[in-house]
């Protein structure tokens, strides 16, 4: 973990109140943005490692500052899939997220047809991304765990609604009138 501390006026005070904090969240790295500081206090901070940054700071200046302090990802363990595996197919076409966001129901909200639309969406995002992985090898690591939100939707909008079209596997528990503009039985 990285803090972070902004003064106006960095003191001999300011600076142990914030190496104090610092040795309390166990900070691998403290960064100081002050306006004017005594140069005791300045000379305190750096001999323990602080980053000091005089403010004002531009954007670049400060976005330079943050990339920095952040940690360098080392192994793709946080979940990124195998980049050789198939992506699955999508589970629901376009006209089948058509006709159930169109069918009349009791529900009165229009929840069936925000999630028809969100699961839409991301299907045409995966398409997106595919094309991106196809262009550039580097678009990879931001891209690949992205084609499989359409195929493993989440539980929520797997089955948001009782009216919703399932696969084979699992059985179908729409209204019977609904079957036949469905197809899910």
């Amino acid at each position: 973990m990285c803090s972070w501390s902004r003064v106006n006026n960095l003191s001999d005070s300011s600076a142990q109140q914030i190496l104090d904090l610092s040795a309390q969240l166990s900070a691998r790295q403290t960064v100081v943005l002050y306006g004017f500081g005594q140069m005791k206090a300045i000379d305190s901070l750096a001999r323990a490692g602080c980053l000091l940054h005089r403010e004002p700071l531009n954007d670049a200046a400060l976005a330079n500052i943050v990339r920095s302090t952040r940690p360098a990802l080392t192994d793709a363990s946080w979940g990124l899939p195998h980049l050789n595996d198939p992506v699955p197919p999508r589970q629901f076409s376009d006209a089948v997220l058509q006709r159930g966001a169109n069918i009349p129901s009791q529900v009165l909200c229009e929840c069936p047809r925000h999630v028809a639309e969100l699961i839409g969406q991301l299907g045409r995002f995966e398409d997106y991304s595919l094309d991106c992985l196809q262009q550039s090898p580097k678009t990879a690591s931001c891209t690949c765990s992205s084609t499989r939100w359409q195929a493993q939707p989440a539980p929520c909008l797997k089955r948001p609604c009782r009216w919703w079209p399932t696969t084979k596997a699992s059985p179908c528990r729409t209204r019977p009138e609904q079957h036949a503009r469905l197809n899910c039985t």
